[in-house]
C-alpha cells in the first residue's frame, strides 16, 4: 500500500552546490573566499550581527563548495588522462609519468594556496573583541575543511595505488602520505577531535594491548565518527531548506465521502417512507424493509468512498510538500508525490526499452512474476525565488533531492542466501556453493510539463539476498 511505501521512503531536499573551478574559487569576486576576504578588510564590531551572519554563512559555503571542486578537479584532471590511457594499454612512459606527477603537483598547490589564504584569518579571529560566534564558526570551518582535504587526498592514494609501475606509484604516493600528514599534525595542533586512532601494527605494541586500550579505541572512534557527522551537518546547513508537507485533495476527499453519505441516507429514508406508507405502522414488513434499506444504505456509503478515492487517485497525487528557505522567507516550489502498482501495458516505450535492455533471462520478459511500482513525483520550482535567496556570492541556481528507500521489506519473504548444488567433473560428483540473489531494476525518467518526450535518466540493478544490499551496478 502507499501508506507503507511513504513510510519506509525518506526524502531529503537542499540546495544544490554551486559550481566552482579553482581558479574562480581563487579569483571570481563572487567566491566565498573573496568575500570573505572582502569582510575582513574592516574592523567587525560586536554589535554587528548582519556581518558575523554574512562571514559564517559564506564559511560553510566555502567548505561546501572545496569539497565539490577538489572531487571533480582531480577526477578531471587526473582521472580522465592518466586513467583513461592506462585503459587503452598504454605503457607509462617518461612523459605520461611526468604528467602524473605534474597533475598531483597542480592539485596538491591549489589546495595549499585555498589554505594559505583561508588560515590567514586565524589571527584576526584570535583578536579579543571578535564574537565568540565567528570564532567558533571559524574553527569549526578549518577543521571541516582540513577534514574534506585529507579525504580528497586519500581517494586520490586509492587511484594512485591502481597505476602499473611501482616506482611511480611511490613517489606519488609519498607526496600524498606528507600531504595528509600534514594536516593532520595541523588538526592535532589545534586540538581538533577529528583524529582517527586506529589500531597499531607494532608487534611489541600489539603485545602490550589490553582489553581497556582496545575499549577506550573504540569510544574515542565512535565520538570520531559522531563528531565528523555534526561537523558536516554544521556545515553544509547554509544549502538546507524547511518542508512542509501534507496529502493533497483532503478537502474534496471529505466532500466526496460527504455526497456518498448523503446518498446513502436518500435511499435508506426512501425505502423507510415507501416501507410505512405501503405496510403501516409497527410491523413485521416495515422491520424487514428498514433492516434490508440500512443494509443498502451502508453498501452504497462504502461503495460511495471506495469510487471517491479510486477517482481522487486518478485526478490528485498522494502528497504535496512546499519548499521553503530555513527563515521561511521565500517559498522555493513543491513537489507532488503518487504511487501506484502499474501495469507493464501502461509503461511507455522508453521504459520498456529500458527494461528490457536489463533483463538477465528471458522468462523475465514475460513480467508475470513481477510487480512495477510506479512512483511518480511532479516538481514546480519558482525562478524569481531564486534570485531572492542570496544578496551576494555565487547564485544557488537548483535543487538537490535525495531519495532513500528502506529495502528491509523485501528481504522479509527471501530464500537462505546460498545454496549447495552438485555438479558433475569429468566423472567425479562435487559440490558448489552458489549465491541466491533477487534484482530490482530501477529505471528513473524525467519529463518536461508541456512536453510529451520522455528521457531516460538513470536505469540501474539493485541485487539483494536475504541478508540485505549486495551490489548496485548501472545497466
Amino acid at each position: 500500500p502507499a501508506g507503507e511505501f511513504y513510510h519506509r521512503l525518506q526524502n531529503y531536499v537542499r540546495f544544490k552546490t554551486p559550481e566552482l573551478s579553482p581558479t574562480a574559487l581563487l579569483q571570481d569576486p563572487a567566491s566565498p573566499l573573496q568575500i570573505i576576504e572582502r569582510l575582513w578588510q574592516e574592523p567587525i564590531q560586536a554589535d554587528d550581527r548582519e556581518k558575523i551572519a554574512r562571514l559564517v554563512e559564506q564559511f560553510k559555503l566555502l567548505r561546501a563548495i572545496l569539497r565539490r571542486t577538489l572531487d571533480r578537479t582531480w577526477q578531471r584532471h587526473w582521472q580522465h588522462f592518466i586513467v583513461s590511457r592506462i585503459a587503452h594499454g598504454e605503457v607509462i612512459s617518461d612523459a605520461v609519468a611526468h604528467k602524473a606527477e605534474r597533475v598531483l603537483s597542480d592539485h596538491l598547490a591549489v589546495i595549499q594556496t585555498i589554505l594559505g589564504r583561508f588560515r590567514a584569518h586565524a589571527d584576526k579571529v584570535a583578536g579579543d573583541n571578535i564574537p565568540e560566534r565567528l570564532r567558533y564558526s571559524y574553527r569549526l570551518t578549518d577543521e571541516a575543511i582540513s577534514v574534506v582535504i585529507e579525504g580528497n587526498l586519500l581517494k586520490a592514494m586509492r587511484t594512485v595505488a591502481s597505476l602499473p609501475g611501482a616506482t611511480l606509484e611511490e613517489r606519488l604516493t609519498a607526496q600524498l602520505a606528507a600531504a595528509i600528514q600534514c594536516e593532520l599534525t595541523y588538526r592535532q595542533q589545534q586540538g581538533y577531535q577529528s583524529l582517527l586512532i586506529h589500531p597499531a601494527k607494532s608487534a611489541d605494541v600489539q603485545r602490550t594491548r589490553t582489553a581497556a586500550n582496545n575499549g577506550q579505541r573504540r569510544d574515542a572512534n565512535e565520538r570520531y565518527l559522531y563528531h565528523l557527522s555534526l561537523l558536516k551537518k554544521y556545515t553544509s546547513s547554509v544549502l538546507f531548506l524547511a518542508t512542509v508537507g501534507s496529502e493533497e485533495g483532503r478537502t474534496v476527499e471529505q466532500l466526496l465521502f460527504a455526497l456518498a453519505a448523503g446518498i446513502s441516507m436518500i435511499f435508506a429514508t426512501v425505502v423507510a417512507f415507501y416501507a410505512q406508507s405501503a405496510y403501516g405502522n409497527l410491523t413485521t414488513s416495515l422491520f424487514m424493509a428498514l433492516v434490508v434499506g440500512y443494509m443498502f444504505k451502508d453498501r452504497i456509503k462504502e461503495i460511495g468512498r471506495s469510487l471517491s478515492k479510486t477517482l481522487l487517485r486518478r485526478y490528485f497525487y498522494d502528497r504535496r510538500t512546499y519548499i521553503y528557505t530555513l527563515d521561511r522567507k521565500q517559498r522555493l516550489g513543491r513537489v507532488r508525490e503518487k504511487m501506484v502498482f502499474e501495469s507493464e501495458d501502461n509503461l511507455p516505450p522508453q521504459v520498456k526499452a529500458a527494461y528490457a535492455n536489463g533483463q538477465i533471462s528471458p522468462i523475465e520478459i514475460d513480467g508475470s512474476s513481477e510487480h512495477i511500482i510506479h512512483y511518480a513525483r511532479n516538481v514546480r520550482l519558482i525562478a524569481d525565488a531564486f534570485r531572492k535567496v542570496r544578496r551576494e556570492g555565487v547564485a544557488l541556481t537548483g535543487l538537490s533531492d535525495i531519495l532513500r528507500l528502506d529495502i528491509r521489506p523485501f528481504l522479509h519473504k527471501m530464500d537462505n542466501p546460498t545454496e549447495r548444488r552438485y555438479y558433475l567433473d569429468g566423472d567425479t560428483l562435487r559440490t558448489i556453493q552458489l549465491n541466491r540473489v533477487y534484482y530490482i531494476n530501477v529505471i528513473s525518467t524525467y519529463q518536461l510539463v508541456g512536453e510529451e518526450q520522455i528521457f531516460i535518466s538513470q536505469n540501474v540493478r539493485v541485487t539483494l539476498n536475504r541478508t540485505g544490499l549486495v551490489r548496485v551496478e548501472k545497466v
